[in-house]
Order: C-alpha cells, then structure tokens, then sequence
C-alpha cells in the first residue's frame, strides 16, 4: 500500500535502476530538499511500487536502496473514456485531472462531427496525468491514446461487450449508474459541445453502443466525462 505520509515518485525503469533523474530528481532535490536517508517510494505506473533510502542526491539524480517490492491490485474496474476535445484545452485537461484522481484505465480522443478541435498534445495530457495520478497515490497511471475519429473507434473496439454512448436527446436510455460494473471491460462515448451528430448517434448504437444518462441536467463535456469515472468508482468504495 502507498503510504501517504511518505513522497511517491515514478521511474518507469525502476526494475533495472536505482536511481531517478530529470525532473523528479530536480523536484526531490530542489523544491523537497530530501537527504541522505530519507525514505520515499517510487512506482512505474504499473503496479509495482517500492519503498527505499535515498543514498545520494545530486541537483540532477537521486540514488537509492531498495527496502521493499510490492505489487499493488488493479482498479476493480476497466474503464475506457473515449471523449471529444473541447474547444478549451484547459477544460479536457482539468477533466483528464479529475478523472485520473478517481481512476480509469485508458482515454481516447475523438473527433466528431461537431468537434470544434481536432488536436491534442498526448505528451501534455501525460504529464498531466503523472501529477494527478501521484498526488492521489495512484501506481496505476491511465494510458492517454492519439486521437482518432469517432467512427474508425468505434469500429476498433467492435468485440467490446459492454459499451455505451452518452446522448443528450434520446428517449430510451439507462442510466450510466446502472452499466458501472465492476471486473468487466467497459467503453463510454462523450461528445463534443455540440453533442454527437444523429448519424454518429445511429452508426455507434448500429454498431453495438447502448444509449446512457448522466441525469436530468445538461452538461458539459469534461463534467460528463468526470460524472461517468465518478459513477465507477463509487462502485469500487
């Protein structure tokens, strides 16, 4: 377990290095001032997480022995966003934040007809989510995919069993509380602004998508993705 009176760091090599470097060498360093002899754990976003004793600190590197390995569980759950861009980045990142703070497993961006931005920076959401996903003590960081258009995603994930499509104006729909179940592979489309087009609507629930609700209000797209991973996890409490 992440002990959180301790600093988490990742290094995604810490089965063959006993030292971190760049930037969270320079935060260690720098901004935490460790000493020789402080205990801190590292992760590699992957499950594994170990506890060590910082030996040597230098303004670019920290070095360190190994004190304990441990594997931590995966999210009871396997949730993949696919959810349009919005037209202000800040709101998909601030999304992006929230939702790795509750836990997913994987986002995929994707553009629709009413996209009004068909480009995000993954480097950017990555490094988004490293800081979210250390500061809620997660070892299990989400993967941030391309971009893809909406119709090629679909057709990609088409032997998923349990998928979903948020519409705003549909008359048979279920609630998105009700599909979040735990252990099972599960895909959740959110549109753009302007919502899904009728055609993307028609082609997503032809191809096996089933309409869901996030309630009586109307919201925005990073709202209704943070509402859809909120639903998940509570399941999980």
């Amino acid at each position: 377990m992440i002990n959180s009176q301790v600093p988490l760091f990742i290094n995604e090599n810490l089965e063959t290095e006993n030292f971190i470097t760049g930037a969270e060498a320079h935060h260690a360093s720098a901004v935490l001032r460790l000493r020789e002899g402080t205990k801190i754990q590292i992760t590699n976003g992957k499950g594994k997480l170990i506890k060590v004793v910082v030996t040597n600190i230098s303004k670019n590197r920290i070095d360190y022995s190994v004190n304990e390995i441990c594997e931590l569980p995966k999210l009871p759950y396997n949730l993949h966003l696919a959810v349009a861009p919005t037209k202000n980045i800040e709101r998909y990142e601030f999304m992006i934040e929230k939702c790795t703070e509750f836990g997913f497993s994987a986002l995929t961006p994707v553009i629709c007809e009413h996209s009004e931005r068909s480009i995000v920076k993954a480097d950017r959401l990555n490094r988004i989510v490293i800081a979210a996903a250390k500061q809620s003590l997660k070892a299990y960081f989400p993967v941030i995919n391309e971009s893809c258009k909406l119709k090629e995603f679909i057709l990609q994930h088409k032997n998923i069993e349990k998928k979903y499509i948020a519409v705003c104006n549909f008359d048979d729909r279920i609630s998105v509380n009700e599909v979040a179940e735990l252990h099972k592979d599960t895909i959740v489309l959110i549109g753009p602004e302007g919502d899904f087009s009728n055609s993307e609507v028609d082609f997503a629930i032809e191809s096996g998508f089933i309409p869901v609700t996030l309630g009586s209000s109307r919201l925005r797209t990073e709202t209704a993705g943070i509402a859809v991973c909120h639903s998940f996890y509570l399941k999980s409490c």
